[in-house]
């Protein structure tokens, strides 16, 4: 009796939701504070197309170096080399460097 209770309850599928509908506006705001602002289009051929970045993400594309202070002036610093060793050879190498002042 049991395992047919639990074989029925199983077979049992929830009734589907209707699809969210979310109000997209045609103008985004400008963000107050510290809101974030989402914007959307509903064009599908434009749903997954990138645009240039705005304002300071823009300016700076360059990464922030890996860089921590370990102790008095002396630091660690993580940095990537790709170097020719030979006719279409490349060396790809991660060096992990100590820079003390002197």
């Amino acid at each position: 009796m049991l395992n047919l209770l639990a074989n029925l309850l199983q077979a049992v599928s929830p009734a589907s939701a209707p699809p969210l509908r979310i109000d997209i506006l045609d103008r985004c705001a400008a963000p107050a504070g510290d809101e974030i602002i989402v914007c959307g289009d509903r064009d599908t051929n434009e749903r997954f197309r990138l645009r240039p970045l705005r304002g300071d993400a823009a300016a700076s594309s360059a990464l922030p170096k890996a860089e921590i202070p370990l102790f008095g002036d002396t630091r660690a610093a993580a940095e990537v080399e790709a170097e020719q060793i030979g006719p279409g050879l490349t060396s790809q190498r991660m060096m992990l460097r100590l820079k003390t002042p002197f």
